[in-house]
């Protein structure tokens, strides 16, 4: 079934997302590409919501 498959890909996106926030050193949270970019923890946020 189709939504089977959809929340399959869901969870295995989250899980994969969760394995990489885990992993951002500490004090790097608000690094950023640029100046005018988002930060790590904006984008996250952006994520999440």
């Amino acid at each position: 079934m189709e939504s089977i498959r959809l929340a399959e890909f869901s969870e295995a996106v989250r899980d994969s997302t969760l394995k990489r926030l885990i992993h951002v050193p500490v004090g790097l949270e608000n690094w950023k590409v640029s100046r005018n970019a988002m930060s790590f923890s904006d984008v996250s946020l952006h994520l999440i919501e």
